[in-house]
């Protein structure tokens, strides 16, 4: 019995695959990464009944607001991002998160920048096949310098904007920047996907600035419209 079979048999919860929660709470994204083992049946079963099982948020036995579920191609970031997108599709998921980190998966935003019409050309028509919506981006923008982070941030507002995706996610700068210089950057790029009715979310990791609570609290508050995307794990 391998590890994931053992998981489910000790009672493994499935709602833990549910990693990230969207920047607007509607959306609960499944952001789990899947190795090349990753079609076996059970992990299947577990993912569609996450994708098609109805997820709320209770404080003190009151519900307070319903989420759809939608799942991240970076479950599948070792994949082509057809075979990511089939995969969901199959799996029953009806909303998809689209990885756009440079260098990795599923999208370069430098490339995206150079021809964003035709990205969202092909993007519309592969979610348009595997009857999916796109929901948001989780995106890296891949490079320190500030002016080609604008000019890629642009860019993936641009497909963003013609796919109807209301959120991009980035992450933050490295831990050792300063607190002002990073508000900075954000003030900049909040304000280019402002034009675009995006909005632009962070996601606190380790190694980052955001990492700690209270300076991710600090960013959101003195950064006019920007979010927080949750992720627990």
């Amino acid at each position: 019995m391998n590890r994931w079979q053992e998981n489910v048999a000790s009672g493994f919860n499935p709602m833990l695959f549910v990693r990230r929660l969207s920047a607007d709470a509607k959306f609960l994204i499944v952001n789990q990464r899947l190795n090349q083992a990753a079609y076996s049946f059970e992990r299947q079963k577990v993912l569609r009944r996450i994708s098609t099982k109805p997820s709320s948020f209770s404080i003190k036995h009151q519900e307070v607001m319903a989420v759809r579920v939608a799942g991240s191609t970076l479950s599948f970031s070792r994949q082509p991002l057809e075979v990511a997108v089939k995969e969901l599709s199959i799996l029953g998921f009806n909303f998809i998160d689209i990885g756009a980190i440079e260098g990795w998966a599923h999208i370069n935003p430098s490339e995206m920048a150079a021809n964003s019409e035709k990205f969202a050309e092909q993007l519309e028509e592969l979610c348009r096949r595997y009857r999916l919506k796109p929901v948001a981006f989780n995106a890296g923008l891949g490079t320190d310098d500030l002016l080609e982070q604008q000019r890629r941030l642009k860019g993936l507002c641009v497909v963003a904007q013609k796919l109807g995706v209301p959120i991009i996610t980035l992450g933050t700068a490295k831990r050792e920047t300063p607190l002002e210089q990073e508000v900075q950057r954000l003030r900049q790029l909040v304000a280019i996907a402002r034009k675009f009715g995006v909005t632009i979310a962070i996601e606190p990791h380790f190694f980052q600035i955001a990492e700690d609570p209270k300076v991710a609290l600090a960013l959101v508050e003195r950064v006019d419209g920007l979010k927080i995307t949750l992720d627990p794990s």
